[in-house]
């Protein structure tokens, strides 16, 4: 996350769709010292500070969460299939270099279903760690019913999304025009060539409201 008293945005980094670039980006104007950066440690759980769902930055960093209010925010959402799939080889680097391989695929595909076999709802709520890249995207923009985040852009559309950004702050928008791509893992194929059609139906579960509330078409 990005939050610059100087310019009076914040930038919320949803996790797998393209935050890193945009952070790189706009690191310069960061008056918080890279303090929404790297772990904390509350209550014996770790809370990884990059990615902070709004529930949990309210109630352990309230004073940042009320900079909502007065400053302008925006973030990037993503289709939530290619996302999981995404977020699985955030972790799976091994995997991931066989996932396009005769010998590999095999077992890139099953490791993954069996991954989304085992996931509730439960270890999506930020406080799991080993899933902090598999937080639900509308909690990283709403808090129950309500919007905090004033602009949501759709990574598929970038950089054509960025036309909206540049008629609300021009100057974040020249930043983000000249992002280069950062910590990306590219997929051959559709998310249905590795998805099974049990695991969509899980993702369809766990992820209803990002589907619904971002408008992306559920399968299945």
């Amino acid at each position: 996350m990005i939050v610059s008293t100087r310019k009076r945005f914040i930038f919320v980094h949803n996790p797998k769709c393209g935050g890193t670039s945009v952070r790189r980006a706009l690191r310069a104007f960061d008056t918080t010292g890279d303090f929404f950066w790297l772990y904390d440690e509350k209550d014996g759980k770790t809370i990884d500070k990059a990615h902070l769902p709004l529930s949990i930055l309210k109630d352990e960093y309230p004073d940042y969460f009320a900079l909502f209010d007065d400053y302008f925010s925006f973030m990037f959402v993503r289709n939530p299939y290619s996302r999981i799939i995404s977020a699985f080889n955030e972790t799976r680097d091994a995997l991931y270099a066989t996932h396009d391989t005769e010998d590999g695929r095999e077992g890139y595909v099953r490791s993954l279903n069996e991954l989304i076999g085992g996931m509730t709802g439960d270890m999506v709520d930020g406080w799991t760690f080993d899933f902090r890249h598999f937080v639900r995207q509308v909690d990283f923009a709403y808090l129950g019913t309500k919007r905090y985040v004033d602009l949501v852009m759709k990574i598929e559309d970038y950089p054509q999304c960025l036309e909206a950004l540049r008629l609300l702050r021009p100057d974040l928008a020249l930043k983000l025009r000249g992002a280069r791509h950062r910590n990306s893992r590219p997929m051959a194929g559709s998310f249905q060539d590795y998805l099974t059609p049990a695991s969509i139906a899980i993702v369809n579960r766990i992820y209803e409201r990002d589907f619904r509330i971002f408008g992306y078409e559920m399968i299945g």
